[in-house]
């Protein structure tokens, strides 16, 4: 793309990213459900996929769990975990954060309502939030194919956020999740603090102009992770 940019001419430029996007947006899909529960016996389904590698090897490979949007597990985060088998050679497994009878309250644009509410029980609960991921890292450390000292996390948006409430409730276990990647988190008001060190090498990223992550929320996560990080950390 960058040899393409420096050679053409911006329309083709902006073409060739174009059609980058929608080819991403069509990605084929190649995951299979899994029930799990979490440690007060919720149902949670998510979707796991593999590298085509470890159907014939017996090589245990590294994995990454993704935490869904406030929208829930659909096609997106099934898509990313596609692109991670296929791409990466990782086992991925697009994670249930809300539970499988659980009735996701219709999103009517703006920010308030039942769907607020809803998506709030999370925001807010960081005990809670943890818990449902620390679920998806025991299921995935399960899996035969895993090597379970290397299972990251990764979220994005409402996902983005329960990782930073993970690393702060979870960052000193071992033989938890090994990185942790949170993308645009939503770090409005105040939220938990670190409840030890955290030992989880992680790393945050945002938009400069992200209202969901701003100039103070930022700094005060900087601040955190300062203070109780033993390992290496950093945000973008």
């Amino acid at each position: 793309i960058i040899i393409s940019s420096a050679l053409s001419s911006n329309a083709s430029a902006d073409n060739d990213n174009a059609a980058i996007r929608q080819a991403k947006m069509n990605y084929p899909i190649n995951v299979i459900a899994q029930n799990y529960t979490d440690s007060e016996g919720v149902l949670l389904q998510g979707f796991l996929s593999t590298p085509n590698t470890t159907t014939t090897s017996t090589k245990k490979v590294p994995a990454v769990v993704i935490m869904n949007d406030s929208s829930g597990t659909d096609a997106y985060e099934k898509q990313r975990a596609t692109m991670i088998a296929n791409e990466l050679g990782y086992v991925a497994f697009a994670a249930d954060t809300f539970g499988v009878e659980t009735e996701i309250p219709v999103d009517t644009g703006g920010w308030g309502g039942p769907y607020a509410d809803f998506i709030s029980t999370f925001i807010r609960n960081a005990t809670l939030f943890t818990q449902r991921i620390a679920a998806a890292v025991d299921h995935v450390q399960s899996l035969p194919n895993v090597d379970e000292t290397k299972v990251a996390i990764l979220g994005f948006c409402l996902g983005g956020t329960g990782v930073v409430h993970y690393i702060n409730v979870a960052g000193e276990k071992e033989g938890g999740a090994a990185a942790a990647v949170s993308i645009h988190p939503s770090l409005l008001g105040a939220w938990d603090k670190p409840l030890g060190k955290i030992n989880i090498p992680s790393i945050f990223l945002t938009g400069g102009n992200d209202f969901l992550t701003g100039p103070q929320a930022m700094a005060s996560l900087e601040g955190d992770m300062t203070s109780a990080s033993t390992v290496e950390w950093e945000t973008k």
